[in-house]
């Protein structure tokens, strides 16, 4: 259709021609054979022009292909902005067009013409006098449409801004005030005949002329003048080229320059600094000066006004706030010089409309450092200049007409040139478009085919060579006319092709095939995947080109098929093979060296296959690593923390991955057809790949309940327990997802295969929120009537039970799936009541207890946790109970049971732990240490009352173990140990409370260490009680005394030494003391060192003392020396853990 139209062009462009030149021929009475002639002779200079600028155009284009592969120096840049001139011009055309595509495809274009739809604005000044600063700190508000970057420093040609309220254009410097005065005046005359083309009705809407403070400030008269007209010079070029009378906004910048003008503005609110500062002319007077004047006049009051409020709100007001309009009077001088120049009229230049004068500040410095905040910019790009959009005016008709007239004289005489050359030089210009994007893609580096570069450049080299072919392609696909025959460069893609070819096969492909076999004997663990799965798709690329009838999908080549061959090569670069390897293969011309390349890759793979002695694990790895996710426990529980070495299975063990493996297995099959022992490996794999994938669930499902780790605290438990009876129940979501991850192996065995797919039958009609009541069993019997009788999946489940299916026909059995049903939604509804009174730790206790004193019969009760229970026994009585064959089911059909005990076993130690403190602790103070044995593990004693009323449930006696947790169904209360001991040491000192003990102490003589000046002549111990002090006297003769003693009113004991002129004291404090006595003589002796008193060391070390030995003979001390393990006086302030 596209030639059929522009062979039609050509012929309405000749027959055009023809009847212009023979109706001239008529009129001017001629022959005819003359206007035929006159037809040869044009249509013959044209053709040669044509056949001229097309050979100049073709030869240009075969330097630019050429320059591309190494052929000819590159580009040298001499310009003091790194381009060249054309380079500069591309780049300022490249910018303007993307925008202007943008903004057609925009949602402007649903408000009127995109390009009309908001006002334009240019900024416009010397370089570096702070435009483009000013633009990015102005806090815009930027659509995702604006393409331009916006880079910090001086702007290269211009910069787009696209905000809501308009559109701002940022020129370079060098267009105000030209470095190059050629170069610059050239950009500058494109850029105005671009916006002129593109906004004929509304050029420009206004002109923000920006100079700089400091300038104004510290430049002389003859510099600011020189810039003025510079300036102006541009000004005037623009409104004649536009043929509008722009509006012109005078912007000082760099206002934080002026004196005390950064200590002024940091006074200021931050709402006011994003207003304007300046003013706007109405007056309709043309005497700049006066506006200047004015203007500044009207800035300096209003700063005024500012600065008593200021001063008014600010305890420590800066001296700024009083000096800063002086500082800005000094600017009024150079403001009046540069508009001298640059905004008067003279006679020879109309003036532009000058609208007013607005002072900003984009950087500030504040301690030390510069920081960007634009200070009076947001309001007058957002506000100001918008709102200010009709003050366009046109230059004088009289101009417009005669410029009018011009247009329309040249084009009425060019009018006939112009039919009927539109034709031709629309392709032609087509063509060249083509072409020019060619070079722009290609043209900025080269391509090189050395042998000599590394491995990851020939990769790019080559990738970057086949994209330039594609687009040579493309371009020939649809040349207008074969421009090529004319030169004799037809095959100019057809070389390229060639070279493409040579530099893959002797680069690429040969030296990485040649050393296959090593690179086979040297893989990695993990690595065989990779290039197995490359292997297989490179051999049906090559199947594909040789058998081109038969649908052969082509499959990327993996990413990690040469890094595995080759350290040098990255991953980014390996990435591109794929892409490189099947242009090889569509382009290459000998079907004979695809063929003999398949059989070597081939027989690589089988040479791979047999290295693995009938490992099929890299298949399963090929599959892991494509893109596939695969299941892990965060996709089904919640909570916070990180469970270490969590359950999960791989993404080949998926339905996606299974799929894909099948995908890859008919490739592997197809790329080894005429190979038996390759295609057998399909029917090997097949059955390892089931036992591996089921094996990957079973093993997931059985580990599930780790995911209840995650769940860190109270509240997180809690959540999960809300989630249990609802859809996102963990456990049930997991049923769901076997179910349909196994389907793929319906006719496999394994383990609760019947149970899982039953549930799943069940959870179509059942509940799927405990939360929301009781199900509809009307509604269930209409379903079954609806959906036709109960399935297949069903009979087999309950066929497992006998007492089920015995008997029944189809009827019964629909009843059975409906019980099942009924069962399943009262297991909700309980769960639902379980999760409702989670906050009673009471409650937790309870169930607890139930679960502890009846765990083979945790239905018993009539609470939530034994409603749950009755409905897991009900449905055991249809399906059969728990048995090796169906664990996995049962195991998570009452996980969320076994989350719940967890839960409520943590509970429950938080309610102990509450009760030990209120019941026994509280019990405690005020008590004294003579009664405190008896309170605690007398009879009665609060320990044996705690122990018999709260925890006796979770507490049993062993043999030669004492008290320890009870473990019921590897379940135990988190009864701490120190609890555990002081029970057991309870235990074995009851007797000792409210008894009377005798104990016969007969004393044996006391003695020092040889050597000693001074020995001891009586010793004494004292033991008191409530009913007096008994004492032993021992006067180194023999002597006896029987102490008695009672935990109740004994306490304290002291030992006396009397040696020399001293008496040495040992106390013995408490009501344990006596005990620590005996326990110290426990063998009727004891050596004290002259250091054991402290007090008396000195004398005794000087009296030649080292140590004394004292001794008794000690009879019935046992029951008192027991007393100080067995009756705790002290309990621990913990019993339970909780959380």
């Amino acid at each position: 259709m596209k030639t059929f139209l522009r062979i039609l062009v050509w012929i309405l462009v000749a027959l055009l021609v023809s009847a212009v030149v023979l109706s001239i021929n008529y009129l001017l009475e001629q022959p005819l054979e003359t206007g035929l002639t006159a037809l040869a002779v044009i249509f013959g200079l044209y053709f040669a022009f044509i056949i001229i600028r097309k050979i100049f155009v073709r030869l240009r284009a075969k330097a630019q292909v050429k320059g591309l592969l190494n052929i000819g120096a590159g580009d040298e840049f001499d310009d003091d902005l790194g381009m060249s001139t054309s380079e500069l011009n591309r780049s300022l055309k490249q910018r303007w067009n993307g925008t202007i595509k943008a903004l057609k495809k925009s949602q402007l274009k649903y408000q009127g013409d995109p390009l009309y739809a908001l006002p334009w604005y240019m900024v416009f000044g010397r370089p570096t006098s702070g435009k483009s600063t000013s633009l990015r700190n102005a806090k815009l508000l930027l659509p995702s449409i604006d393409l331009s970057e916006h880079k910090d420093g001086s702007t290269l040609n211009l910069e787009w801004w696209l905000y809501e309220e308009g559109i701002v254009i940022d020129t370079a410097g060098r267009y105000a005030v030209p470095d190059k005065m050629e170069r610059d005046r050239k950009e500058w005359n494109t850029l105005l005949g671009m916006l002129s083309k593109h906004r004929q009705k509304e050029p420009l809407n206004g002109l923000v002329l920006a100079v700089a403070a400091n300038r104004l400030l510290d430049c002389s008269e003859e510099e600011i003048l020189e810039e003025g007209r510079q300036v102006r010079n541009s000004i005037n070029h623009l409104m004649d080229k536009l043929e509008v009378k722009v509006p012109v906004y005078l912007m000082v910048t760099k206002a934080d320059l002026i004196p005390g003008f950064e200590e002024w503005a940091s006074y200021l609110p931050d709402a006011l600094k994003t207003q304007a500062m300046g003013y706007l002319n109405d007056a309709t007077t043309s005497d700049v000066d006066a506006i200047i004047d004015t203007a500044l006049d009207n800035v300096l009051d209003r700063l005024k006004e500012i600065r008593l409020l200021m001063m008014e709100q600010t305890d420590n007001p800066d001296e700024s706030l009083l000096t800063l309009p002086k500082s800005m009077e000094a600017v009024r001088d150079g403001l009046h010089t540069f508009i001298r120049t640059a905004l008067k009229g003279n006679a020879y230049q109309e003036a532009p409309h000058f609208r007013g004068l607005y002072f900003s500040s984009s950087v500030q410095e504040q301690d030390g450092e510069k920081v960007k905040n634009g200070l009076f910019l947001h309001d007058f790009f957002t506000k100001i200049l918008p709102s200010d959009r009709g003050s366009l005016v046109s230059l004088p008709s009289a101009l417009r007409i005669k410029s009018a007239m011009r247009k329309y004289a040249l084009g009425i005489s060019g009018a006939l040139t112009f039919s009927a050359m539109v034709g031709l030089s629309a392709l032609y210009d087509s063509d060249q478009s083509v072409l020019k994007e060619i070079q722009t893609n290609y043209g900025d580096s080269q391509i090189s085919l050395s042998d000599e570069q590394p491995e990851n450049d020939k990769l790019l080299n080559a990738y970057r060579l086949k994209n330039l072919i594609d687009a040579m392609t493309a371009y020939k696909d649809q040349e207008s006319l074969p421009w090529g025959l004319v030169q004799g460069q037809a095959n100019q893609v057809a070389k390229l092709k060639s070279q493409y070819l040579e530099f893959v096969r002797n680069e690429l492909i040969k030296p990485f095939d040649g050393s296959l076999k090593t690179t086979i004997d040297n893989l990695k663990t993990g690595e065989t995947s990779a290039l197995a799965g490359g292997l297989v798709r490179r051999i049906n690329v090559i199947q594909t080109r040789l058998l081109p009838n038969e649908d052969i999908p082509v499959r990327p080549i993996g990413s990690d098929y040469l890094t595995v061959q080759s350290e040098n090569v990255d991953p980014e670069s390996s990435d591109l093979y794929s892409e490189i390897y099947l242009a090889y293969v569509n382009w290459s011309q000998s079907l004979v060296e695809l063929t003999e390349e398949k059989k070597a890759l081939q027989s690589a793979l089988l040479y791979l296959v047999k290295q693995n002695h009938g490992d099929y694990n890299w298949i399963v790895e090929w599959a892991n690593s494509q893109d596939f996710d695969g299941f892990r426990l965060k996709d089904f529980w919640g909570g916070s923390y990180k469970v270490v070495n969590p359950p999960s299975v791989d993404a080949a063990f998926t339905l996606e991955g299974h799929a894909f493996i099948d995908d890859f297995m008919n490739e592997f099959e197809r790329a080894n057809s005429e190979d038996k022992k390759l295609s057998e490996i399909r029917v090997d794999f097949a059955q390892y790949y089931e036992r591996q994938y089921i094996e990957a669930w079973m093993n997931f499902a059985q580990r599930f309940d780790e995911g209840k780790i995650q769940q860190r605290d109270r509240k997180e438990w809690q959540q999960l327990l809300d989630r249990m009876a609802t859809p996102d129940n963990p456990y049930f979501t997991l049923l769901g997802t076997l179910k349909d991850q196994l389907a793929p192996f319906a006719d496999a065995d394994f383990n609760s295969k019947q149970q899982i797919s039953f549930f799943a039958e069940v959870q179509g009609y059942s509940i799927t929120d405990g939360r929301k009541g009781k199900g509809n069993s009307k509604l269930i019997k209409k379903a079954l009537g609806k959906f036709g009788k109960v399935g297949k999946a069903a009979k087999k489940a309950m066929k497992i039970h006998k007492k089920a299916t015995k008997g029944r026909g189809g009827e019964q059995l629909d009843s059975a799936l409906e019980d099942a049903v009924v069962a399943v939604d009262a297991y909700k509804q309980a769960l639902a009541e379980i999760a409702f009174k989670s906050d009673s730790r009471t409650q937790s206790l309870s169930s607890v207890t139930t679960l502890f004193q009846s765990p083979d019969a945790p239905e018993s009760g009539n609470g939530s946790v034994a409603n749950a229970w009755i409905a897991i026994k009900e449905l055991q009585a249809l399906i059969g109970k728990p048995v090796s064959t169906s664990k996995v089911f049962w195991h998570l059909f009452t996980g969320p049971m076994s989350a719940i005990y967890d839960y409520m076993q943590n509970e429950s130690s938080c309610e102990l732990q509450d009760r030990w403190e209120n019941d026994v602790l509280a019990t405690l103070e005020g008590v004294s240490s003579n009664q405190m044995g008896t309170l605690l593990v007398g009879e009665g004693g609060v320990l044996w009352n705690y122990l018999d009323t709260q925890i006796s449930p979770f507490i049993e006696k062993k043999y030669k173990r004492g008290i320890v947790r009870a473990n019921v169904k590897q379940r135990s209360i988190g009864l701490t140990e120190n609890l555990m001991n002081v029970l057991n040491q309870a235990e074995a000192g009851k007797f000792i409370v409210g008894n009377s003990f005798d104990v016969k102490v007969n004393a044996l003589p006391t003695g020092a260490n040889p050597g000693a000046r001074i020995q001891p002549y009586a010793t004494f111990l004292d033991l008191y009680c409530s009913d007096g002090t008994q004492t032993l006297a021992n006067y180194n003769y023999p002597t006896q005394h029987t102490f008695k003693w009672s935990l109740e009113n004994c306490g304290d004991t002291t030992l006396r030494i009397e040696i020399g002129q001293l008496t040495l004291l040992k106390n013995y404090t408490g009501v344990k003391g006596f005990s620590k006595f005996l326990q110290e003589f426990q063998d009727g002796r004891h050596i004290f060192a002259a250091k054991d008193f402290p007090n008396q060391t000195a004398q005794l070390e000087n009296s030649g003392v080292n140590y004394i030995d004292v001794n008794f003979e000690i009879r019935g001390q046992r029951p008192v020396v027991q007393m100080l393990d067995s009756v705790p006086l002290q309990l621990p302030e913990v019993a339970a853990h909780c959380w």
